[in-house]
């Protein structure tokens, strides 16, 4: 007997995929009708308008999670609405998101998201729903989102912003209030769910001075108290309470060619001691920055330093820290003071920034000799605080450095460099070649799984040449080397590529043609004389295409083997599995 048409359609909504279609159907007609509608409305004396912005992302093929295991089925759907709608002095807007099995992790979310309402008229600012914001450069607060790393440290709550002119000193004032839902995939074996509820709020005075062109003295303070999970719950491990205050100062002053900025954040951690794993009680620790940069036509140059101390602790705590309710907090987000690179080897052997426990420098510059000609380099080292020494009891003895404000290159304390050197020629319109040279060590000994790990990439050559007005060509030529001793190489292979068996060598190259109206062609090849790359393989081809449908719709497609390797953005890095498939983003603008 046939089903009642009212039954099959109720069972055709149970169906999870027909439901997350019906939804994201749904929300984009909501979408669209307020774009169609908002310019025809009337309100007086305001104007009105909105936009729609659509990003999506779907690949399916196989991926290679553990070595030597074989590669498994994946698919995944992501898809980012967002709209807002602006009304004289309001805006609102919010994200429509759906994550079915997301590229990393196979997080799942259908609904709403960041959704907000905001006034802002002369000195006034205030905002309701989704806050992001930094106080300073982020030492005791920066509430971000970047979703191509999956982190979210954004609140849900009410932020204030005022500034007003006071006898020749601009005072600006901002307080913000409210909760956090952090997810952390330090260990995607083991997802952590961390809630917060954080009040906050900073004073900035800008006195005007005849010698200085800018200067700002600001104070801050920040508290949050929260739940962190327990680290083994199965064993009766209570989840840990935390209440944190961190107050900061910092200073910032601008001349004609020089701009100098420090500032320091304490933290107080107030928490139960815990007894199992010696953490808790009342600690106070802190972290600083400084900044000091020159600028005058064709060259310039920033030197920085950091001295990062918020939970300084023993090769076991490192071990541990992601339990631990003294580290640095998901909110806090300092400078990292490491070059993100755009070469794709040289991403491969990148430094994760302990902002628990690092001091170090970076010099980051320009030097343009001539208009069409442009050399850019980057210094960068670190190290940890302390070495620790193990006795036969298992007991730990702290190890200071020998320089205290200094890092320390002994390989005890953790050390990381880099040294980069680039050179740019422009050698007719929309024409340039780069090449660059780049040197990366990572030894071990800190907590977040880097072994002793080298890098030299030489040359990195990197161009577009324009062909005519619509057509050009661009190339990717880069060459690396790594040694790493956990790693083998192919040792038949010419010593040039291979001078010893813990040393691989890795080539990529790259061509497409691109047609400024309509999009492009890209080819990738790499290949590695590795022999235990995680994916099994010796060489990885892939096509890209890109389509252009007018000035505000871009569709990007691709297919064939992905190496994988690490993604890392604001020091937060992730590692993405090799991929065998095809992939495809749209991002549109309405």
């Amino acid at each position: 007997m046939p089903m009642p048409a009212a039954a099959q359609e109720s069972n055709l909504l149970k169906i999870p995929a027909v439901k997350n279609l019906l939804s994201y159907i749904t929300a984009f007609v909501v979408i669209a009708s307020a774009y169609i509608l908002a310019p025809s409305l009337s309100f007086a004396q305001q104007n009105v308008s909105a936009s729609v912005n659509e990003y999506f992302r779907y690949g399916a093929g196989d991926e290679v999670q553990v070595y030597g295991t074989p590669a498994v089925g994946k698919k995944y759907l992501e898809n980012f609405t967002t709209t807002q709608l602006t009304m004289g002095d309001f805006n609102a807007g919010f994200r429509y998101q759906l994550y079915d099995s997301a590229e990393l992790y196979g997080q799942k979310f259908n609904g709403i998201k960041d959704a907000f309402v905001e006034y802002s008229k002369d000195s006034l600012y205030v905002r309701g729903g989704r806050i992001f914001g930094m106080f300073g450069r982020g030492l005791s607060l920066n509430l971000f989102e970047n979703t191509s790393i999956y982190y979210d440290s954004g609140l849900d709550g009410l932020k204030v912003a005022y500034n007003k002119s006071l006898v020749g000193v601009n005072v600006d004032a901002t307080a913000l209030a409210g909760v956090m839902t952090f997810t952390d995939f330090t260990d995607p074996n083991d997802i952590r769910m961390e809630n917060y509820d954080l009040q906050a709020g900073q004073i900035g005075f800008s006195p005007q001075l005849d010698f200085l062109n800018n200067s700002r003295l600001g104070f801050g303070w920040v508290h949050a108290t929260g739940v962190l999970p327990s680290p083994a719950p199965q064993f009766g491990v209570p989840d840990d309470s935390l209440n944190a205050t961190l107050p900061s100062v910092n200073f910032d002053a601008t001349t004609k060619d020089l701009e100098w900025y420090i500032e320091y954040a304490g933290k107080r951690t107030d928490n139960a001691y815990r007894p199992e794993n010696g953490t808790g009680g009342n600690q106070w620790s802190g972290g600083m920055y400084s900044s000091l940069s020159y600028s005058h036509p064709g060259f310039g140059a920033t030197l920085e330093y950091k001295d990062y101390h918020y939970d300084v602790v023993d090769y076991n705590g490192q071990a541990n820290q992601i339990f631990l309710s003294t580290k640095a907090l998901p909110f806090q987000n300092a400078p990292t003071l490491y070059k993100e690179q755009t070469y794709t080897l040289v991403t491969r052997v990148q430094h994760p920034v302990d902002f628990n426990d690092e001091v170090g420098f970076q010099l980051d510059g320009f030097w343009s000799p001539q208009d069409n000609v442009t050399v850019n380099f980057n210094a960068a080292c670190a190290s940890q605080h302390y070495a620790y020494r193990t006795d036969s009891a298992g007991n730990e003895t702290a190890i200071p450095r020998a320089d205290t404000w200094l890092p320390d290159f002994n390989s005890a304390y953790a050390p990381y460099y880099e040294g980069f050197l680039e050179i740019e020629y422009d050698f007719k319109a929309d024409s340039y070649i780069k090449i660059a040279f780049d040197r990366t060590s990572i030894p071990s000994a800190n907590a977040l799984g880097t072994t002793p790990e080298s890098s030299t990439a030489f040359p990195l050559f990197k161009g577009e040449y324009a062909l005519s007005r619509e057509w050009g060509l661009n190339w990717d030529f880069e060459n690396q080397w790594i040694n790493n001793p956990e790693t083998h190489s192919d040792t038949t292979a010419p010593k040039f590529f291979v001078p010893n068996a813990s040393t691989y060598f890795s080539q990529l190259i790259s061509l497409g043609f691109t047609r400024s109206s309509i999009g492009g062609l890209t080819a990738i090849y790499e290949w590695s004389t590795q022999t235990d790359d995680i994916s099994g393989r010796r060489n990885w081809f892939l096509v890209e295409g890109t389509i252009r449908i007018g000035s505000a719709n871009t569709i990007i497609i691709s297919d064939g083997e992905e190496r994988g390797g690490i993604r890392c953005s604001n020091g937060i890095c992730r590692y993405i599995n090799p991929f065998s498939g095809w992939r495809m983003t749209l991002s549109s603008q309405l």
